[in-house]
Parts: structure tokens; C-alpha cells; sequence
């Protein structure tokens, strides 16, 4: 199955993640992935990340947060609004899935 989507650099800001054709609207195409991590976690590993405005958390819910500099994919590289618009799964913590 050809692609759907692609990652290479962007004429705007960095790497970013392009559409290799046309999608239909709704379209699920990546699934964000990281490092399970609680929010206390993340900001001991990450102090300063309003400094330097380059981290790759996404907030799943009031308790976690994945983290793509760890084990993440190409979805670190998607444009805030697409992020915005991406369906949440409820999160457990890795002791609770084993």
C-alpha cells in the first residue's frame, strides 16, 4: 500500500508531516507514540521547555503525557491544529496494562 503520508523538511519551521495524496476528511493516518509518563515525570525531565519551545509532549489526560523525544515516531512532526483535532483513548498506567 503506497504511502499516505510522508516527513521531510518543512519551508516553515523544521520537519514536518505532508500528505502524500488526497485524504478524505477523517482520515486516520498516525498514531502519536512516546514514552508513557506522568505529568510530575515530565517536568523534572523537562524544566525548562518554555524556554526552548521544542519538546514533544502530547497530553493524553489530566494524569499522562507521551513523550516522542523517547521512543516516539512521525507524528512528533505534525502541526499543532492537527494535534488539536486527534482523538484521545483513555490512558492507563503501564503497571495497570501488565
Amino acid at each position: 500500500m503506497p504511502a499516505r503520508i510522508v516527513t521531510h523538511r518543512s519551508q516553515i519551521h523544521g520537519n514536518g508531516v505532508f500528505a502524500a495524496s488526497d485524504l478524505p476528511k477523517g482520515t486516520r493516518l498516525i498514531q502519536y507514540k512516546g514514552q508513557l509518563l506522568t505529568h510530575e515525570q515530565s517536568d523534572r525531565m523537562y524544566p525548562d521547555s518554555a524556554d526552548t519551545g521544542h519538546t514533544f509532549l502530547f497530553v493524553l489526560n489530566d494524569d499522562w503525557v507521551l513523550d516522542a523525544n523517547r521512543d516516539g515516531n512521525s507524528a512528533r512532526w505534525t502541526i499543532r491544529a492537527a494535534i488539536a483535532s486527534t482523538s484521545r483513548r483513555s490512558a492507563t498506567s503501564p503497571a495497570a496494562r501488565s
